[in-house]
């Protein structure tokens, strides 16, 4: 077995349970350049392409007397349709980024000899945890547990083309119990797999931390050289913007088939925009400990030395009767000068290796999805109105 994996192999998105059912199968191919759209081809092929053939013969595709048939369940169409394409379209994203960074630890310097162990320790359990099988095979356990209780709580309230009976009962139509069975689940699955990949990547900066950094308290960065992490769009961006999607597609349907207000789930929104962030931050924020020890290292050794110089420079030039040197163009006066910005920069250097940039390109891709909700809650012209009267 191995035991060093090379950034360009390094990933945390490969392997698992489903690329190897997908490879039985024959869907994925080593190396095959149309992998994810045929992928995605068999996945909308299981999950939604049933439901339009069995909504159409029952009837139930425009009317078939439901109060939501399934050309109007758009947050339906939105899951596989939209985020399931989504979701398989960022893990190329994610997976640039992952070996971007990875590669630049080792290019940029910013492990000890003693740490390079450490990272390549950290690279292998990344990449053990990645090729587990048992970690989708509890997903799947989860999966089933949760439609069982699902099927057995069902709250809609009103007909529709998964339960025609609603409200006098709540017999489930064909479609209803595919969907149930087969396409909720996928997408369910897909989306804890994106958890347990994000899970993976924590894990990976949490070992890294731990590892001996070779950390600079002067990089322009402020954050002793391991800023590249913080740089927007963060990996999992598009990931938290998809969430955003079909939350978006969900209360949408609620304010038009339940006439619910918007104002209601103003604390679901609060709460959702977040947990983005955090998504997309929390993995960085544990460099506080090594960044906040380099800086007061920094500081300490720093100090000393601008300390040594200037009594250097006192003793040459106030104390000394012999110096007959000329001030003007003398290098001396200017190392004075240097010594300032480098320590302002140590005393300036942030805790975390992210500025609020990141947290702002977090919150957009997690509200910009939300944005068109607002069309529902008044006519477009006046929405128009607002917008213009913002921005003039």
């Amino acid at each position: 077995m191995n035991t060093t994996i090379s950034d360009e192999q390094f990933s945390i998105i490969r392997g698992g349970l489903l690329e190897k059912a997908l490879t039985l199968i024959r869907i994925v191919r080593p190396n095959h350049p149309q992998n994810m759209i045929r992928t995605l081809i068999f996945f909308i092929a299981m999950a939604w392409l049933p439901l339009l053939i069995m909504t159409l013969i029952s009837g139930q595709f425009l009317g078939g007397e439901v109060q939501v048939p399934f050309l109007y369940d758009f947050p339906f169409h939105i899951r596989f349709l939209m985020a399931v394409p989504m979701l398989f379209m960022a893990e190329k994203i994610v997976d640039e980024r992952v070996k971007l960074v990875v590669h630049q630890f080792n290019k940029a310097g910013l492990l000890y000899e003693e740490g390079l162990k450490e990272f390549e320790l950290a690279k292998m359990k990344a990449d053990r945890m990645v090729e587990s099988s048992w970690a989708e095979a509890i997903i799947l356990v989860l999966i089933v547990g949760n439609q069982i209780f699902r099927w057995v709580i069902n709250d809609d309230l009103i007909s529709s083309w998964q339960f025609p009976g609603l409200p006098n009962n709540d017999a489930m139509s064909n479609a209803g119990f595919w969907s149930l069975t087969v396409s909720i689940p996928i997408f369910q699955f897909i989306v804890l797999r994106w958890l347990w990949r994000w899970i993976i990547w924590f894990r990976l900066h949490f070992m890294i931390s731990k590892a001996s950094l070779n950390l600079s308290p002067t990089h322009p960065d402020r954050a002793g050289g391991i800023g590249f992490l913080g740089e927007p769009p963060a990996p999992f961006s598009m990931i938290t913007m998809t969430f955003s999607v079909v939350i978006s597609s969900v209360i949408a349907r609620r304010m038009i088939f339940f006439n619910a207000e918007l104002s209601s789930f103003y604390v679901l929104i609060g709460v959702f925009v977040l947990i983005c962030v955090l998504i997309n931050i929390v993995p960085l924020l544990i460099y506080f400990k090594p960044l906040r020890y380099t800086r007061i290292k920094g500081i300490f050794e720093y100090s000393a030395l601008v300390q040594k110089h200037h009594l250097q420079f006192k003793a040459k030039w106030f104390k000394s009767t012999t110096n007959e040197e000329l001030l003007i163009g003398n290098p001396d006066i200017s190392s004075m000068c240097d010594f300032t910005p480098v320590y302002d920069a140590i005393v300036k250097m942030n805790p975390f290796p992210f500025n609020i940039k990141t947290m702002l390109a977090a919150v957009v891709a997690s509200v910009a999805p939300l944005v068109p909700l607002a069309a529902l809650t008044m006519p477009l012209a006046d929405l128009l109105k607002v917008l213009v009267g913002l921005i003039l």
